[in-house]
């Protein structure tokens, strides 16, 4: 395996059967990708890294789901411009 980057659309589909946000799912692709990529630069890469990957993916996703980071919400921008500060 010479680019682990090129698994990224593996661990977002992986992230992707957890989490119902793209922005989540791509953040848990990413860390599972990151923790590939210190595998293989440790000497120690999976034998079958796309299977490791989506364990990694999955098991990041739901980390995510339980931290602070992905309990923030989104605001409308309707919201936004109601809740002005007065100048």
């Amino acid at each position: 395996m010479h680019d682990p980057h090129k698994l990224l659309p593996v661990a977002y589909r992986a992230a992707a059967t957890i989490v119902r946000s793209p922005v989540l799912a791509e953040e848990a692709g990413e860390r599972a990708v990151h923790l590939l990529t210190l595998a293989v630069l440790d000497g120690h890469p999976p034998h079958h890294p796309k299977a490791w990957l989506r364990v990694v993916a999955r098991r990041s996703a739901c980390s995510l789901l339980r931290s602070e980071w992905a309990r923030t919400q989104a605001v409308a921008p309707d919201d936004i411009v109601s809740q002005q500060a007065p100048y």
